[in-house]
């Protein structure tokens, strides 16, 4: 995220140390070369002063560490952009003067691309063009050229560059509201597992714990009772294996990822009634195919938190789970025949949570899924639940 970070104040990133280093280095190479140059008698001889200061400026630069501020940055870039002028003034005929002084553009437009914005690239390309316009200097085409071509074609790049950036920060935004609402996720699931753990096999435990104690008074007062005693804790705690058996099925994901939604919800239904003893069944509309559509992870912890309710207050003997397909959504009908709900009457998820009814899990994964729900609650003759949710 540090090369992120930037991005998202600014349309520039921040360059790495090692390419700052170069550029420095570049232009020290720049600046010594320049002196050379005007040393072998090329070029106005009065300007061999100004390129021993470009070179005093350009060492103290490669030292300075604050030279990456901004400020100081841009204040660096005004330096090279007057130097180089001087040099465009006191530019003479040579193949040695033409090739330091496009090496001298390309290492300033380079800098101005790499190091600051669009604008203060062009700024730089339209500033060496309009001198060399205005100077009007003879014998200098091949500089014409090599100018005006690199200068447009930093722009393009520049433009290409700022579109770049662009994408790149809204990536960024969307992979930062996407950790976000992961880790909601992640805290809504710990909640709700620490919920279910503390509802069923807490609660089993603790009611094991009591019962043991039970147990041990009543082998010292009268054996027989005690052993009746132990043969209904052995009972509790075969079904106690069966719930936690249960809740850690709950918590692995499908066994097959490639499986469709039918099949994977068909397995589901045949662990329960395997783990609890309750007849659950499974009837698939003609509207929806065997292998499809693919299962989402949180339609199925949908159906197990139905069944385990089922299961846990319910007191129900058999469930049935019918699925149909239909305009882009599913639906999913869970019938049981157990006690049903404290309350009455048939509510839709809005209603549910205006009245705080219902079961708190189920509401929230459906909300999270973007789908609707509709509870019916007969007390004495079971309950039911029609969920909707988009594909």
């Amino acid at each position: 995220m540090s090369m992120i970070l930037p991005i998202l104040l600014n349309d520039t990133p921040e360059v790495p140390q090692p390419w700052r280093v170069a550029l420095r280095a570049a232009r020290l190479a720049v600046a010594s070369g320049c002196v050379f140059v005007s040393l072998n008698g090329e070029g106005v001889s009065w300007a061999i002063g100004v390129w021993v200061c470009y070179v005093l400026c350009a060492i103290a630069a490669f030292f300075w560490r604050g030279i990456s501020r901004p400020a100081n940055s841009l204040f660096a870039l005004f330096l090279d952009i007057v130097f180089f002028l001087i040099w465009m003034y006191s530019y003479g005929p040579g193949i040695l003067m033409l090739a330091l002084t496009c090496a001298f553009y390309a290492y300033l437009i380079l800098f101005s691309a790499l190091v600051h914005s669009w604008r203060e690239t062009l700024i730089t390309a339209a500033s060496v063009a309009l001198f060399l316009i205005l100077t009007q200097r003879a014998g200098s085409l091949p500089l014409y050229t090599a100018v005006f071509v690199t200068g447009f074609v930093a722009c393009l790049l520049m433009a290409q560059k700022r579109l770049l950036v662009a994408r790149l920060g809204a990536a960024a935004r969307t992979s930062l509201l996407s950790r976000t609402e992961a880790e909601k996720a992640r805290e809504g699931e710990r909640q709700r597992i620490a919920a279910d753990f503390h509802d069923g096999p807490l609660q089993s435990f603790i009611s094991f714990q009591m019962r043991l104690e039970i147990v041990r008074k009543m082998l010292l007062r009268d054996a027989a009772a005690g052993m009746s005693e132990l043969e209904q804790l052995q009972s509790l705690c075969r079904t106690q294996v069966a719930e936690l058996r249960a809740f850690v099925r709950a918590m692995r994901p499908p066994d097959d990822d490639s499986a469709g939604l039918v099949t994977a919800t068909s397995r589901l239904l045949e662990l329960f009634q395997k783990d609890t003893g309750i007849v659950a069944t499974l009837h698939r509309g003609k509207s929806i195919s065997q292998d499809e559509p693919e299962p989402s992870a949180g339609v199925l912890q949908l159906v197990r938190e139905a069944l385990n309710n089922a299961q846990k207050h319910s007191k129900a003997s058999r469930v049935a789970v019918s699925m149909e397909r239909m305009d882009g959504v599913i639906e999913i009908s869970i019938e049981d025949d157990g006690t049903g709900f404290p309350f009455a009457g048939s509510y839709t998820l809005d209603e549910l949570e205006a009245l705080r009814l219902g079961p708190v899990s189920i509401k929230r994964r459906v909300r999270g899924l973007g789908g609707e729900m509709t509870l019916d609650s007969r007390p004495g003759f079971g309950a039911g639940m029609q969920i909707r949710i988009p594909l």
